[in-house]
């Protein structure tokens, strides 16, 4: 095993190949270049080696997943699958798995669907489909009234907003998350916004 240390900030196209947008990020990869699998994050020392001896054994792998989701599929295993393609930036693959967690458990009996439709309008806002996103999530704040779901879908819905230039509907958005969900770790970041948004930083003449 030989192990490498890569500034990707500055080896950018390495960074590029293998769509890390994420640091730390480790990356398994076998002698021919192709990915195993990854880890993003920092893990303690024992789980950090458990999770590479798992992925060289060929456990918990996206391969492992696609395996199981081909012999055994549920929603469980289609949502880990959707994710691992998401870590590697194929969205077009996730979007796959993530609407097989929506196709196979519409009234979400195994907890997975509100996260699988919030993946996927997530999925829209970063190929900058925005005005699918923000349908996404709006459907996601209608249909999951009340739960943790909702709120992540109103902050992000304010984010689309922002991406997409309507720097009204963002403010107002934000704003309406602070009053909606007053306790949310989020509340700081959503304040935040809406400063900038209402104070732009001047532009240099």
């Amino acid at each position: 095993m030989v192990f490498a240390k890569i500034n990707a900030e500055v080896d950018t196209a390495t960074a590029k190949l293998y769509s890390v947008s994420g640091y730390p990020t480790i990356l398994l990869l076998n002698s021919d270049g192709t990915e195993i699998d990854r880890i993003g994050g920092y893990l303690d020392p024992i789980p950090f080696v458990n999770e590479v001896n798992d992925y060289l054994k060929g456990v918990g792998t996206l391969d492992y997943f696609k395996a199981l989701a081909d012999t055994a599929g549920n929603p469980s295993i289609f949502m880990k699958v959707g994710d691992k393609y998401v870590d590697r930036g194929k969205y077009a693959d996730a979007e796959v798995y993530y609407k097989k967690v929506i196709d196979t458990d519409p009234d979400n009996l195994n907890g997975h669907t509100p996260e699988a439709h919030l993946s996927m309008a997530e999925i829209c806002r970063w190929t900058d489909r925005f005005d699918d996103a923000i349908k996404g999530y709006q459907m996601i704040m209608e249909k999951y009234k009340g739960t943790d779901t909702e709120a992540d879908a109103e902050l992000r819905l304010a984010v689309a907003f922002r991406q997409k230039g309507d720097t009204t509907l963002a403010i107002s958005t934000f704003e309406g998350f602070l009053q909606h969900h007053p306790a949310s770790e989020d509340t700081a970041y959503a304040a935040s916004q809406i400063e900038k948004l209402k104070n732009p930083p001047a532009q240099p003449q």
